[in-house]
């Protein structure tokens, strides 16, 4: 809650952020991402209370040495992709990251899931990249809730998505593998001037909801994911 909606969750959520930072030091790890977080029905005051937080927490996180990777996800006060990055990218700071959570895309730009654009958007920033698929939850009878006026095609107060094995949805990963090829994802923390501190940029699965198929489609992903972005 380091976006509140209230002042007192935002300290809590500070405090713990602190904590955290503390422990990620002790354990060498270098890299810690997560989520806006907020209330999408409260958007102007969340987004003022994450700034405040990122005001505080930001020189700890550099000062530290870690990359911090922010993603939007559903329900968060922002689910959009390029003001979300937007906000990253006006921080100006090395150790700051942007994750591009596919499933999490048509919230990102309100089902249109043009892929393309919103990595190229993110551009730099992009550190971490989600994989999992999901179906274009704006679009009528994709989710069936009872009852009915819940569903409001997609901009009801509730958010769905899924986190499905790539080809089970409508996510378009031939353009997401094709553009963060143009961009030279793999290799991108290699080549810029002023690179991300943290290491290379991650690419990792995000499948969840069906664990009796992970012993096969872990394998597969791991294997297209290599083929796609290493050439492997």
């Amino acid at each position: 809650r380091w976006s509140g909606p209230t002042e007192e969750q935002r300290q809590h959520a500070v405090a713990n952020w602190k904590k955290l930072i503390e422990i990620a030091v002790n354990m060498g790890v270098p890299v810690i991402n997560t989520e806006l977080s907020g209330d999408p029905n409260q958007q102007e005051i969340c987004n003022g209370m994450w700034f405040r937080s990122m005001e505080e927490l930001l020189p700890i996180i550099e000062r530290e040495g870690l990359r911090v990777e922010i993603q939007s996800h559903p329900y968060d006060f922002c689910e959009l992709n390029n003001e979300t990055c937007d906000m990253v990218k006006s921080f100006r700071s090395k150790n700051l990251g942007y994750v591009y959570s596919s499933p999490h895309g048509f919230f990102y730009d309100q089902g249109k899931g043009d892929v393309r654009s919103m990595l190229r958007y993110a551009g730099d920033e992009l550190t971490h990249v989600l994989f999992a698929d999901t179906f274009n939850q704006t679009l009528d009878c994709r989710y069936i809730l009872n009852p009915p006026f819940l569903n409001a095609r997609g901009r009801a107060d509730a958010t769905i998505h899924q986190h499905l094995a790539m080809g089970e949805g409508e996510v378009d990963f031939d353009g997401i593998f094709e553009t963060l090829r143009e961009m030279d994802f793999a290799n991108k923390q290699l080549k810029l001037d002023a690179p991300k501190v943290g290491g290379d940029n991650i690419a990792c699965v995000s499948y969840f909801g069906f664990p009796e198929k992970m012993d096969r489609q872990a394998p597969l992903a791991l294997e297209r994911i290599k083929h796609e972005l290493l050439d492997k």
